[in-house]
């Protein structure tokens, strides 16, 4: 009976054993991965202030076209984050405006144990100061581009922001490209060390992350500046690598210049540290705190990281593009630039062959006697007019001459030059030359330049113009040439 006992209870325990795993969530077996619980905001700061600023119509500057979705953007996630916002865009942004809430309103109202967010998106500035040091400044829309510092908002100004604020945390968020920070990156506590979270917060921290450095441009692309998109994916959950539940200034920094560095190539490398203290601003990751909202915006962040990569390969396909054109057109600058040289030498050699005439003239009037003197033999120019009427840029013309009609090759040659023509001298023997004597023969198309090139050269002895549309030959022309003319008379 014991025995029928035992067996009975053992059964009953079995079944309770089987029926509580099946009633069990399937969710709830296995080995669960559960995020770190975020420590509450109110453990850390009182109250949170963000500053936004966003400019596009610029009153003298380069229009921008998302500097202000990216500061709307930035609102409502620092919002959600917790903290209390102030919006200045495009014609409110004005430098009076930044300065009267950054320097007078935000001191009265911070306290020590608040923090503040500054955001700017808009146009930055690098001045080499007198000293080879150099001045970064943020522009607002009112700024004049010569009188930087009189208009714009210098990193001398900043610090000085910084001094008047009691917030133990400030951060500055700039997505505008400038050197002249004069940052620091000494004094950080590292994350292994004991009661790092209440380290970091309880220590003074005034920090700035920008978009890039001197002469880097700000990227656009996909709808926000490169810069405030990777900022608003950390800001997500992306840079909380450990799941730890919030963020620190090194986690956002770490994560923002490697994916802005990358996805513009290095044209735009973020620069950030710090302005004062060995602290640590925090962000604290309200609503990230379940497996179900991690999946989702992971999910989320993978298909805008795609759509980036889209837009930089897009970008990298256009550059490539333009490097071709340049190419191109540097070969022709190239290829333009060897043929005016070779005119050059060729001016330089007839000036050269004038300069030998002009001496052996000379010393033959010295030898002779009775005071006669060697009076060269010219044919009369063409009429003075015939500059403006006569225009033979581009045409090509074969000069073939004889031994004893060489001077008046020559005289030829000098004259369709001057007019714009190219001319090529070829010196033949008289033998086989009978049926072209004096003849101006032109290719076919070109009769209405033959009967121009008849008139300059008509009061030249040696030439004819009697047959200028030879049709046997007008054919027989080579690559480029367009006219032969036979001085062979």
């Amino acid at each position: 009976m014991k025995y029928y006992r035992f067996i009975l209870i053992f059964c009953v325990l079995t079944l309770v054993s089987y029926t509580s795993l099946d009633a069990a969530p399937k969710s709830k077996r296995g080995v669960q991965i559960t995020p770190k619980s975020a420590p509450a905001l109110d453990t850390l700061y009182n109250q949170s202030y963000a500053v936004i600023i966003g400019v596009n119509a610029y009153d003298k500057w380069p229009s921008l076209e998302y500097a202000v979705k990216d500061a709307r953007a930035m609102e409502e996630k620092l919002k959600f984050l917790g903290f209390q916002t102030t919006l200045l865009l495009d014609q409110h942004a004005t430098k009076d405006n930044i300065l009267k809430i950054l320097g007078d309103e935000l001191p009265q109202k911070v306290q020590k144990n608040d923090r503040v967010i500054i955001f700017f998106a808009g146009h930055g500035q690098t001045e080499e100061m007198a000293d080879s040091t150099q001045m970064g400044y943020i522009i607002p829309v009112d700024a004049d581009t010569r009188n930087i510092f009189s208009t714009a908002i210098s990193m001398d100004q900043v610090r000085v922001f910084s001094r008047r604020l009691r917030a133990k945390h400030v951060l500055y968020l700039i997505d505008s490209c400038y050197a002249g920070l004069g940052l620091t990156r000494s004094g950080t506590i590292p994350p292994s060390e004991r009661d790092y979270l209440r380290k970091i917060t309880t220590r003074k921290a005034h920090q700035m992350l920008t978009a890039g450095g001197k002469g880097e441009l700000a990227h656009e692309e996909g709808g926000h500046g490169v810069f405030t998109k990777y900022i608003l994916d950390a800001l997500d959950g992306s840079a909380d690598r450990d799941e730890k539940g919030f963020i620190t200034f090194s986690d956002l920094a770490s994560y923002v210049k490697p994916k802005v560095s990358r996805y513009t190539g290095t044209k735009q490398v973020p620069q950030y540290g710090s302005i004062d203290g060995e602290g640590e601003f925090v962000f604290i990751l309200t609503g990230m705190t379940t497996a179900v909202q991690s999946d989702s915006s992971g999910l989320e962040r993978e298909r805008q990281s795609v759509a980036m990569e889209k837009n930089r390969l897009e970008v990298e396909k256009r550059n490539l593009a333009t490097q071709r054109v340049q190419m191109e057109e540097m070969k022709r600058l190239a290829k333009e630039k060897r043929r005016l040289e070779e005119e050059k030498q060729s001016i330089e050699a007839e000036k050269e062959r004038l300069r030998i005439e002009k001496d052996d003239l000379a010393r033959q009037n010295a030898n002779l006697t009775h005071g006669q003197q060697v009076v060269a033999i010219r044919q009369p120019a063409p009429p003075s007019d015939a500059i403006t009427r006569y225009n033979f840029s581009g045409l090509k013309v074969r000069v073939v001459y004889i031994n004893k009609r060489e001077e008046d090759a020559e005289a030829i040659r000098v004259r369709l030059k001057k007019y714009g023509a190219s001319v090529q001298m070829y010196k033949t023997s008289d033998s086989g030359n009978a049926k072209f004597e004096g003849k101006i023969i032109s290719k076919k198309g070109y009769e209405e330049q033959a009967m121009k090139i008849a008139r300059i050269v008509s009061d030249i002895e040696a030439v004819s113009t009697s047959d200028i549309l030879n049709r046997e030959y007008q054919n027989a022309f080579g690559d480029g040439q367009q006219f032969n003319l036979w001085v062979a008379k």
